[in-house]
């Protein structure tokens, strides 16, 4: 395997689950990313994106909530910068940068600045992000060229296209697994997942293990894989 991608599920319904504020369940969720990252560098895996924040939930989340959860990202930054050097991880964020909170994109811009030359794994947050949207800017990037000149409508191509995702440069998914029992990919990496494999987990993100991860892997390694061959 050479590309992870989590849909990590299910914070809020944790912390309900253990009498707790929601944020409670995003600190926990945030705890467990330790884990993946880990599991991935000990598997070799070179790439893991994880689902951090949808653009629906940053329109249809409460003020309250979504200033907690950036506190909360503010507040794991530093030590997730450290353990970033420490593990040689690279990390990257993918989604609309017009929506980020002005009050993280300093916090993000470093956070990709000083990790930009490690090469044991590249994890890209996939934060303010919705696939749509991005199929949808993609478009309206190409028709502006079209419309400028300086890309014919016959030179469109598959690559030419990929180019214009929030994700260009960025190898296709593998594996993607979702915890929390839900089996859809509410607007992830939709054009991304087309030979994807899916593994689903019942359990909730925050009680994510590398047992779990290493089940996915298994399930992965048994898959067949044509390509539409």
């Amino acid at each position: 395997m050479k590309h992870l991608a989590c849909i990590m599920d299910g914070n809020r319904r944790w912390a309900r689950k253990h009498c707790l504020p929601a944020p409670s369940g995003h600190k926990e969720g945030l705890a467990r990313i330790d884990n993946v990252i880990d599991f991935c560098i000990e598997q070799r895996i070179e790439h893991l994106s994880l689902y951090t924040l949808s653009l629906e939930n940053l329109a249809e989340r409460s003020s309250y909530e979504l200033s907690v959860l950036f506190s909360i990202i503010e507040q794991e930054s530093v030590r997730f910068l450290a353990e970033s050097k420490k593990k040689n991880i690279r990390i990257s964020f993918v989604g609309k940068r017009d929506s980020f909170p002005p009050s993280l994109v300093p916090i993000i811009i470093n956070l990709e600045q000083e990790t930009a030359y490690n090469t044991d794994l590249h994890v890209y947050l996939f934060f303010c992000y919705g696939s749509r949207q991005e199929i949808i800017s993609a478009v309206k990037q190409l028709a502006s060229q079209i419309k400028s000149g300086t890309v014919n409508q016959p030179e469109i191509t598959i690559k030419l296209f990929e180019e214009q995702l929030w994700t260009s440069g960025i190898p296709e998914p593998d594996v993607i697994v979702r915890t929390g029992g839900a089996h859809r990919l509410s607007n992830f990496m939709l054009y991304q997942a087309a030979y994807a494999e899916f593994y689903f987990i019942d359990c909730l993100w925050p009680d994510i293990t590398k047992e779990y991860l290493h089940q996915a892997l298994s399930f992965f390694t048994g898959c067949k894989r044509n390509f539409g061959t």
